[in-house]
């Protein structure tokens, strides 16, 4: 509902229909929805009401001779919400200045021509005029005098006939005109007249402009709402397409992460892994070097005690140790001596005759066990001669093996 209780309006809009000089007035929201209050006003007719426009919806009130108009102007800028609700507030324009004979909407100055307006109010179309210009004030009280004075002089004069009806019809074509009371002398009452038939062009063509502003109220409406529903739809495909784009970017980063974690894991147990091989290898290397020191210097003390058992005739290795000559199919657990040159088999230890004499002087082979042509034992190695035959010796354990093979070795590489 539109505000138009601004009282300069009423003031000027009365300026101007009792044709004083004030012939225009620009009616605006001044930065407000719905009130609607006074722009300007001035004498300078169409043509200066014409340069106070501006782009924003406004509504003017002209007086050209004796006809008025009512413009609704809605410059191209203004969007179609605001387009359509001066359509409406329009029509509340039209209720308060109900003295035009025309009323236009706009949008260009060429709208607004004089000849545009001067046609759209009928102007010089050879019509009598709806109004008449009013008398001042001093000349509507002298009227009113000499007509009480020949009323109380004239009272027995039978009434006058009644006057031509298309005469009093054209004079009175003007459905908003009015009487001015007097507070001094009383007036004759007037009886309101019908509207004639020459009204009725006009109001055939402001019923059809409601009609069309209210078929464009709607059809702006209808193209509003398919715009916002349109602009919504992009902008939720908008929202819809950055959440994916978003997910994606996240899903993506994500994925990198773990790729980069698992290549990280990787590189470390690889890391890992050859630091392991790294380590393992130095150890093995270090073993080896202990195992081949130890060899060496067991190797040295069996030759010393070899030399010294060689010297006084003494036994170099006593132990237990399971044999089996090429000749036999059995194994025998024998108690050996090295002694000189010797090796020497006895049943066990208080045996005191031996059961075998092996010379190892006459060894040509001292080895491990060839897996292709010998029976495989753990902790065992070969004794090959070439007067007494081969024979397989097996140590209860691994040191145990060490110890008489380095004895072994070490008597028949000795000249």
């Amino acid at each position: 509902m539109a505000d138009l209780s601004d009282p300069r309006i009423q003031q000027a809009y009365t300026e101007i229909e009792q044709y004083e000089d004030t012939n225009w007035m620009l009616l605006g929201y001044n930065d407000t929805r719905d009130v609607i209050s006074l722009y300007s006003k001035g004498e300078g007719g169409l043509s200066e009401f014409r340069n106070h426009l501006s782009d924003e919806v406004l509504y003017g009130f002209v007086r050209v001779e004796d006809r008025f108009i009512l413009i609704t102007w809605v410059s191209e800028q203004v969007s179609g919400v605001r387009r359509a609700r001066a359509l409406v507030h329009s029509r509340a324009v039209a209720s308060l200045l109900k003295s035009h004979h025309a009323q236009i909407t706009a949008s260009s100055m060429n709208d607004l021509s004089d000849n545009n307006i001067r046609t759209r109010l009928k102007i010089g179309e050879n019509q009598v005029p709806n109004r008449s210009r009013p008398s001042s004030m001093s000349e509507r009280k002298r009227s009113s005098m000499s007509s009480n004075k020949r009323q109380s002089t004239q009272q027995s004069i039978p009434p006058s006939p009644q006057p031509n009806p298309q005469r009093e019809s054209t004079m009175t074509d003007e459905p908003d005109s009015f009487v001015e009371a007097s507070d001094e002398f009383p007036t004759s009452p007037v009886t309101p007249t019908a509207p004639t038939s020459s009204s009725s062009p006009d109001h055939h063509q402001q019923q059809e402009e409601n009609k069309t502003s209210q078929v464009d109220v709607s059809r702006q409406q209808q193209e509003d709402e398919k715009k916002q529903a349109a602009i919504a739809a992009a902008r939720e495909r908008a929202r819809v397409e950055e959440e994916e784009r978003t997910k994606r970017a996240e899903q993506e980063a994500q994925a990198r992460a773990e790729q980069e974690a698992r290549a990280k894991k990787q590189r470390e147990q690889e890391e890992l892994k050859r630091q392991q091989a790294l380590k393992a290898q130095e150890e093995e290397k270090k073993k080896k070097a202990e195992s081949e020191k130890r060899q060496r210097e067991e190797q040295q003390a069996m030759q010393r005690r070899m030399q010294e058992a060689e010297k006084n005739k003494d036994v170099l290795l006593v132990g237990y140790a399971s044999i089996q000559p090429s000749t036999s199919p059995f194994w025998r657990r024998r108690y050996l001596e090295i002694r000189g040159k010797s090796l020497v088999l006895y049943r066990d230890e208080l045996a005191q005759t031996p059961v075998t004499v092996i010379d190892l002087k006459s060894v040509t082979r001292l080895s491990g066990i060839d897996q292709e042509r010998e029976t495989f034992l753990p902790n065992a190695f070969v004794l090959d001669t070439q007067k007494d035959g081969s024979y397989q010796l097996c140590a209860d354990n691994n040191k145990d093996r060490q110890t008489i093979f380095t004895a072994l070795q070490t008597v028949t590489q000795t000249k």
